[in-house]
């Protein structure tokens, strides 16, 4: 009887020979279970944005990314507008939903779960329904440059002792001050 031929798994990170056996394990089961509880808790924190859209500053897109170990890709925010827009578009993809099947075939995973790993098309909906409407109403209440200029000025004036008072209190209400103002100096 010849040797089973080796399979790698992804869950457990090692090669074995033991077939569709090595899905059953206990630890496998373990693993998976840490695996998929991982991957719920990215999926729940990029949700907040589906349920609540945000504009993605321009400064912020370089550092967001998302790693999907189902498809096995990192999707990028480099040309997003909204917070995590690129990563909601990628998990109600069918491309996604092709991999978590695969994904819950090959490791055994609980069919009741496979749901919570992927966007439905009626939340997709909503959220572009209500990314258009934030758009829209975002570029109606951007402030001319002349009223940014105008309070960047007044907020140089304003730092010296209490300079990064003023200045937490000045990009809450535009965080684009920073940029026009550059760095503080410390007198």
């Amino acid at each position: 009887m010849p040797d089973k031929q080796f399979e790698y798994c992804t869950v457990c990170r090692l090669n074995h020979n033991r077939g569709k056996g090595h899905k059953f394990s206990a630890k496998h089961q373990q693993r998976l279970e840490s695996h998929l509880s991982k991957a719920l808790s990215k999926i729940r924190d990029i949700s907040f944005f589906l349920s609540n859209p945000a504009l993605l500053r321009h400064s912020d897109r370089a550092s967001n990314s998302f790693w999907c170990s189902f498809c096995d890709t990192t999707i990028c925010e480099l040309d997003s507008t909204f917070v995590c827009s690129n990563t909601i578009r990628h998990l109600a993809s069918s491309s996604h939903l092709d991999a978590i099947k695969k994904f819950w075939f090959e490791n055994g995973a609980s069919a009741e779960k496979r749901h919570l790993f992927v966007v439905q098309s009626e939340e997709l909906a909503k959220w572009e329904d209500a990314c258009k409407a934030l758009s829209t109403a975002s570029a109606s209440m951007e402030p001319s440059h002349g009223a940014v200029n105008r309070m960047a000025v007044f907020v140089v004036t304003q730092l010296r002792k209490e300079a990064w008072l003023i200045l937490a209190v000045a990009l809450a209400v535009h965080p684009c001050i920073l940029k026009i103002m550059g760095r503080p100096s410390h007198k």
